[in-house]
């Protein structure tokens, strides 16, 4: 089976059985129900995301074991992802506790990170290690945070999926992490056809932290400067660790369900999920692409370009009140 034929098959799979799921998702358990925290005012299937991982997982695995792809990283990352993924969707049925997911979300990151140094040899510092076991607890939380309006997580994973394939043409040895990117994406592009706005059927936390870690699996894989990555990124990182801390030193319950994100107060000023999800894809491209590829070309320029990247995004953060509680 050709690479090309199990992309259509990923995401032709992806969209009938979101499909089916949706039909389901009643006497599964797996419906939102709005309260005064969320973006949404009818109860909504959740748990998209079971179908999307699911599909990816099993073609992924397939591709490792034919093609021989780096097996050893390969395997332990669908293992760890499943990990992640299961504790997901427990939590979208019944409510996980904090800690219950945090343990299992460190357990998924030091699986993952004791692979890649292994084989690669690429961690030689602990200050390093520690960096990036927090970096990886912060990739799958993120992703969750900013899972909260329609087609918003699944468009940035599509935009920057778009970017990376893009990017690694001129980035040497990273011809390994195309056909998982190409492969994710078709995967979630079955799926946004059902979360787009109006959305019949959200992710989930089995879906935005699965998400959350594949990047975090990219990060340690590619060959590309973590600068590079905090560009490509920051339309969701600059909103979340800004939020988090505003909410930190402003004394709220920082760790409770809330709708103060940036691009949460733009939803409700626009009354529109779909215009903040276009301005997003809009930003990656346009602003965050070109620098990202002017980091790859001057290196020597990194940080001042990442200063750049990140400047309006936290002015408009500032601006819209961003961790304020709605009054």
């Amino acid at each position: 089976m050709t690479r090309t034929l199990l992309l259509s098959v990923g995401l032709i799979i992806s969209y009938f059985l979101t499909g089916i799921l949706r039909r389901y998702a009643k006497p599964l358990k797996l419906v939102d129900v709005p309260n005064e925290r969320s973006s949404h005012v009818i109860p909504t299937p959740r748990g998209g995301g079971l179908v999307f991982t699911s599909v990816f997982l099993v073609i992924f695995c397939y591709l490792v074991i034919k093609d021989n792809l780096n097996p050893f990283i390969n395997l332990f990352f669908i293992f760890a992802a499943s990990i992640t993924a299961g504790i997901g969707l427990l939590d979208d049925r019944h409510n996980m506790s904090a800690k219950t997911r945090f343990v299992c979300h460190m357990v998924s990151v030091t699986i993952l990170l004791f692979a890649v140094n292994y084989k690669l040899n690429i961690i030689n510092e602990l200050w390093l290690m520690m960096f990036l076991f927090l970096s990886g607890l912060w990739m799958i939380n993120l992703y969750n945070f900013m899972d909260g309006i329609d087609g918003l997580a699944a468009i940035e994973l599509l935009t920057i999926g778009a970017i990376l394939l893009l990017l690694m043409t001129i980035v040497p040895d990273n011809s390994q992490l195309l056909m998982p990117i190409a492969l994710m994406m078709c995967c979630v592009g079955g799926f946004i056809l059902w979360n787009w706005a109006p959305a019949k059927i959200f992710m989930g936390d089995i879906g935005s932290g699965f998400i959350g870690f594949f990047f975090f699996y990219l990060i340690l894989m590619s060959n590309m400067s973590l600068l590079t990555w905090a560009i490509l990124l920051a339309g969701f990182w600059v909103d979340t660790t800004y939020t988090l801390i505003y909410r930190v030193f402003t004394k709220q319950k920082w760790y409770q369900a809330h709708r103060s994100h940036a691009y949460q107060k733009l939803a409700i000023r626009w009354s529109s999920h779909a215009k903040v999800s276009i301005s997003l894809a809009i930003i990656n491209i346009v602003w965050l692409f070109p620098l990202s590829v002017a980091s790859v070309v001057l290196p020597s320029f990194k940080w001042l370009l990442v200063f750049i990247a990140i400047s309006p995004l936290l002015a408009f953060c500032i601006y819209i009140k961003a961790g304020k509680p709605d009054k």
